[in-house]
């Protein structure tokens, strides 16, 4: 929702997000390769405690670049930056329009 949303928008900021997921990707950033690998996949409920990040433009397209921590129903948390994700039925999020480029 939120990538294809930043296909047509102007630059914006990912402010915050809560509420409920069905499925997140995450992953973790290498500084050895300067790549993001796989960390976990949560199939299941989870609450997505934060979110923060940023629409920039990369390689000329614009992406979201977004890091989460989500919430289990045994307290545990896992966080990192996101890869995907569905939302569980609602998801709160607050964009802030910001002037001028970001290029990441």
């Amino acid at each position: 929702m939120l990538q294809e949303f930043a296909k047509g928008s102007a630059w914006g900021e990912v402010a915050s997000a809560v509420d409920a997921l069905s499925h997140a990707k995450l992953s973790w950033f290498n500084w050895e390769t300067k790549q993001h690998e796989f960390a976990c996949v949560h199939d299941e409920q989870v609450q997505l405690l934060s979110l923060v990040g940023n629409i920039a433009l990369r390689n000329g397209k614009q992406r979201v670049h977004a890091h989460v921590v989500v919430g289990h129903s045994d307290g545990t948390a896992h966080g990192g930056p996101l890869l995907e994700a569905r939302v569980g039925g609602m998801c709160e999020s607050i964009l802030t329009k910001r002037y001028g480029n970001a290029p990441r």
